[in-house]
């Protein structure tokens, strides 16, 4: 005959303090999120914006360049003209075609285009003074700085515009939409 000892464990907690059973629950951890702001030394000193917002606006801007060269490249007037925010604008690219068409000596090529400095920036419009030197792709591609306009078109992207004198999104487009 087999006997069976059984044994009864009862683990009890214990603490320093007693906690009374209507106590309130222990407060829980919460994890607070910030946002960096940061002055690099390729923005003039009292320029400060966050850096993920400029890598945003030189990736917006590069897309736009790689495809504006590429339609170029592809001799593909109509992929072109859907790259730019502004008709006005749309219409002068149509009238220099084969100038513009002309340019591209190697494709694809490497692209440097960084930004400087966001000169003015609101919800649909992003002003920028930017280095960029395309001259492995376009003979006039030589390192240099330059101000650049990106507006948000109608169907929410992001297109090239005129950049005009006097004009950095601080305004309504003397071009039109």
């Amino acid at each position: 005959m087999r006997r069976w000892i059984v044994f009864v464990v009862i683990a009890a907690g214990c603490t320093s303090t007693p906690i009374p059973a209507t106590a309130p629950p222990l407060p829980s951890t919460t994890t607070t999120w910030t946002t960096t702001t940061v002055t690099t030394t390729t923005l003039p000193p009292s320029t400060t914006t966050t850096l993920d917002r400029v890598a945003e606006i030189e990736s917006i801007l590069l897309d736009l360049e790689h495809r504006r060269l590429q339609a170029l490249y592809d001799d593909d007037q109509e992929a072109l003209m859907g790259l730019f925010a502004n008709d006005s604008y749309r219409a002068g690219y149509e009238d220099h075609w084969e100038e513009f068409r002309s340019y591209i000596l190697h494709w694809p090529a490497e692209l440097v285009l960084e930004v400087r400095e966001i000169l003015n920036e609101t919800p649909d419009c992003v002003a920028v003074r930017i280095f960029q030197d395309y001259s492995a792709a376009i003979p006039d591609g030589n390192p240099r700085e330059i101000e650049a306009v990106i507006e948000r078109r109608p169907d929410g992207r992001w297109g090239l515009s005129w950049m005009g004198t006097g004009w950095r999104c601080d305004a309504p487009h003397p071009l039109g939409s």
